[in-house]
């Protein structure tokens, strides 16, 4: 049995040969690889060395260029390994910003894009960059037959990024009209992605949740889980396989996310840190 067919009959609930063996994301480690080997190394190689099932990332979108969604980028410091990044984005609504922490490994948010209710007002400006279905359809040819093609579809987990975790915390419950407008807003877009995703060439797609791990049932159950659930429905509709990403603490939160209907759950993190 190949990878690829012991991926998929595990996903569907058949038994394998195996249980199937992989990693979340091998690129996170591909820097540190290199270093070691002395030379290049790419994702594919990289699993197929540690004898893993493969799985590969792919994100192939077509920039769409909009005048009235400007983006500037300013590096406000350079060092060997990482530097920090001013986002500055000009909307006919307004300026917004975001300071960004990048490194070869990973980026993250230092200061998140909505400081205030009134920026999401920009974000209608925001462009939904659509699916490269080209470069999905020449990655699925080369890479197909060894593993499954991943990819993703936004979810409200855009939000931790965007308004920051601490802050979306407190807005559960001092703004709670405002979040459903801004998770329905992300939904939209979510839809609008999935509706040009090239199935026959994706295999699974992940729904970001993030927020899960610092919320409560209760609010998880009113907040997150009605739109997320639009967003399994959808891909299901289109032939996708889900798997929905929270990472960290989410035990408690099992049943509910099981209850969208996604085909796989992630990723389940034992104690101490789980």
């Amino acid at each position: 049995m190949s990878s690829r067919e012991r991926l998929l009959r595990a996903i569907e609930g058949e038994e394998p040969d195996r249980v199937p063996v992989g990693i979340h994301s091998i690129s996170t480690y591909l820097p540190y690889l290199k270093r070691r080997l002395g030379g290049d190394i790419d994702d594919y190689q990289a699993l197929k060395m540690f004898g893993f099932d493969p799985t590969f990332y792919r994100t192939f979108t077509k920039a769409e260029n909009r005048p009235d969604w400007r983006v500037k980028e300013e590096v406000i410091t350079a060092a060997s390994n990482y530097k920090i990044v001013r986002v500055t984005i000009d909307t006919p609504k307004g300026r917004l910003f975001q300071v960004e922490k990048r490194t070869p490994i990973t980026n993250w948010t230092l200061e998140p894009l909505l400081k205030k209710t009134e920026d999401v007002d920009c974000l209608a400006y925001r462009p939904v960059n659509g699916p490269d279905v080209k470069a999905y359809e020449r990655e699925f040819d080369r890479l197909g037959k060894e593993g499954l093609i991943r990819s993703f579809a936004g979810g409200q987990g855009d939000a931790v990024g965007l308004r920051g975790t601490e802050q979306l915390c407190l807005d559960f419950y001092e703004r709670p009209s405002w979040v459903l407008e801004l998770f329905e807003l992300f939904t939209q877009r979510s839809l609008e992605y999935i509706e040009g995703l090239p199935s026959h060439c994706i295999d699974l797609v992940e729904i970001a949740g993030h927020i899960g791990a610092f919320i409560p049932p209760r609010l998880f159950e009113k907040f997150v889980l009605p739109y997320d659930s639009r967003v399994v429905d959808a891909l299901h509709r289109s032939g996708l396989f889900t798997t929905y990403h929270d990472c960290g603490k989410v035990m408690h939160l099992l049943e509910l996310i099981a209850s969208m209907g996604t085909d796989c759950i992630e990723t389940l993190t034992p104690p101490s840190h789980g």
